[in-house]
This record gives structure tokens, sequence and C-alpha cells, in this order.
């Protein structure tokens, strides 16, 4: 068999250009499993948040219903609510209502989960807002918890007015010029029905 010595070149050549092919193609690979790893990291940052305000609102919703006659005391303003400034002591209060208004202020920014510098576990400018509805036939209250997701969606609806204009900060970040596209939320309507029988 008689080999050609043009044509072993050319093969080595192929052979080159086969495994820069293969070797771009891996790159390829490599960073679209970061991407998605980095994309994955994210999600779960939201969910774990999403998880955190649903006990929160449940909490304060339990509160309410425990202390059915103060309820309406519970009440916070509807867009800056509790959680965004700071929060009462709640072993100096007195009054149930105000313990847990002052509890739930310190859930929302997590200051009973360690040391309070370092804020480990907490909702990322979460505060809760409470309101009566007052539309509604009876006792009716909209609970709300809000706080910043890490990049921008669709803005909430225009009647849950808890933390409106208020994530979309720092300046630079994905959320920044994305009018209220970062406030996360959750809610829930909690009606207190009148146990008295006429």
């Amino acid at each position: 068999m008689v080999v050609h010595p043009g044509r072993m070149r050319m093969q080595a050549g192929a052979t080159m250009i086969e495994v820069l092919v293969t070797l771009a193609v891996v790159v390829i690979g490599l960073w679209a499993l970061l991407d998605l790893n980095i994309r994955l990291q994210v999600s779960e940052g939201e969910v774990y948040q999403r998880t955190r305000a649903m006990l929160l609102l449940d909490d304060m919703a339990e509160r309410m219903s425990i202390n059915r006659p103060a309820a309406s005391y519970y009440v916070t303003d509807a867009a800056t609510g509790l959680g965004a400034g700071v929060c009462a002591d709640p072993l100096t209060a007195s009054a149930l209502v105000t313990r847990d208004r002052a509890q739930w202020c310190q859930a929302l920014q997590s200051a009973n989960q360690g040391q309070a510098a370092r804020r480990t576990g907490t909702l990322i400018g979460g505060r809760g807002c409470i309101e009566l509805l007052e539309d509604v036939p009876g006792e009716e209250y909209l609970l709300t918890v809000a706080w910043q997701g890490s990049m921008p969606l669709s803005p909430p609806p225009e009647g849950i007015t808890c933390g409106k204009d208020q994530y979309d900060q720092p300046p630079g970040s994905a959320c920044a010029g994305h009018a209220d596209s970062c406030r996360r939320y959750v809610s829930t309507r909690l009606h207190l029905a009148d146990l008295i029988q006429p």
C-alpha cells in the first residue's frame, strides 16, 4: 500500500480542526452549565425569601385571630408598614398588640436570628403591612409582606401598596430603573367572624 505524504498532512490538519471544534463545544457547554448554576442559586434564594415571607404572614394572621377584640389596633400604614424602621422592644411592651407588632417587626428584620449586625436568614428589606378592608362586609384585613427581589419581574398589582416604589435600589443593580419590578410580596385576607351570638 502506497501512502502519499500530502494526504498525511491533510489528515493531521483535519484532526486539529476537529479538536478545536470539540474544545469550543465543551467550553460553551461548561459556560452554559455555569450560567444555569448561577440562575438556580438566584431562584433558590427567591424561593427561600418567599417561604420566609409566607411564614411571617401566617404568624401575624394567627396573632390577630387570637386577639380578635383588638384586631383593629394591628393596622399599619398601608405603604410603609412594619419592619422598615426601628422596631419597638417587645420586652417593654405591656399590651399584647404592641408586643405582637414589635415581635413581628423584629421577625421581618430577623433581629431574633443571632447577632443583629449579621441579620442571617432575613428578608431583604422586609416589611409587613396590615390594612382594614372597608369595602367588604364584616371585619376583614389584608395582610401583606413585601421584600426586595434579586432581579426585575413584573410589578405587583396596583392594589398591593405595601412597599410601593421602595425596592428599585441600589443604583447600578439589576433592579435600578425598573419601576417597582423588584418588589416581591405575599398577601392574604383575614376575615374575623363575629363569634358573639345576638
